[in-house]
């Protein structure tokens, strides 16, 4: 999670010294489908709502037509209860150390999206293009028996993801100030993201499939210098 982190903090930072037009914004995002609202990790709380920052630029090829560059930073969860049970063993005598486990996730995702852009009009704006996704998932377990919380250390589980997909996205700006060179705006965009490879050490993931489409609304502020 640090290392997606910085990673979006060096590219932000990059965007925001080296061009002359800039936005950035908070997101509220929702899954409309998640392939891993299919696994026993999201049989409580289904991987949904999604929330985030988010900063772009937008490049001027000729008139009216754009290169624009977005990355975000993205949090998602989800919980799950497992039908799992342990014993122990001692004397003849069996102890069941518990019988259900139950997980939290946390997903973090850092989408960088690069669009070809264009104006309808100096208020309306909009791109399609490709999408490149880090992630990361981390599942915590804690084990009970029945509803009693045992005294059985947690167990975590991590995985990476490099997803690849496509997106699009449509603008509409807001003139403040009586100047064109602050925007306050809303953004919708859509994004299709699959697994192109993922990382967990010690497990074959060769049959893990991962994909989802988003919905994201972006409110934000650009600015001209």
């Amino acid at each position: 999670m640090k290392k997606i982190l910085l990673l979006y903090i060096v590219f932000s930072s990059t965007v925001l010294l080296s061009q002359n037009k800039y936005n950035f914004g908070i997101n509220y995002g929702y899954f409309l489908c998640h392939s891993d609202n299919n696994l026993p990790i999201t049989n409580i709380q289904k991987m949904t709502n999604n929330y985030g920052l988010n900063t772009g630029c937008k490049i001027k090829l000729k008139e009216k037509l754009y290169c624009d560059i977005n990355s975000g930073y993205f949090i998602s969860s989800s919980k799950g209860k497992h039908n799992l049970t342990d014993f122990s063993y001692e004397n003849d005598s069996i102890t069941i150390l518990y019988n259900n486990s139950r997980s939290s996730t946390l997903e973090y995702f850092l989408p960088v999206d690069i669009n070809i852009a264009s104006e309808a009009d100096n208020l309306i704006y909009y791109g399609i293009g490709i999408s490149v996704v880090g992630i990361k998932v981390m599942t915590t377990y804690k084990f009970y028996y029945d509803n009693t919380r045992t005294d059985i250390e947690d167990f975590s589980d991590n995985l990476s993801v490099l997803g690849i997909g496509l997106n699009s996205f449509i603008r509409f700006s807001y003139p403040i100030f009586n100047s064109k060179k602050y925007n306050l705006f809303t953004e919708g965009r859509f994004r299709y993201i699959s697994k192109l490879f993922s990382i967990c050490h010690g497990k074959d993931l060769s049959n893990y499939r991962y994909n989802f489409t988003q919905a994201t609304l972006k409110l934000g502020l650009e600015f001209l210098i």
